[in-house]
């Protein structure tokens, strides 16, 4: 597991806050990367994104 030991849902919140701040793809992956997270968080967060769940709130 990566060094800050995030959750899924922490994986996730990153990645749509990345999305939300930056234009284009180009932009999202230079901040996804500057945030550290790795290979393995990027591929939870997105299949959490993808299952549906809530990001925001708590739960």
């Amino acid at each position: 597991m990566g060094l800050f030991n995030r959750t899924d849902k922490q994986c996730a919140q990153e990645l749509v806050a990345a999305a939300m701040v930056t234009k284009d793809a180009d932009e999202t992956a230079r901040v996804i990367r500057q945030k550290g997270l790795t290979q393995e968080e990027m591929a939870r967060g997105a299949a959490y994104i993808r299952s549906g769940k809530r990001v925001t709130g708590r739960g």
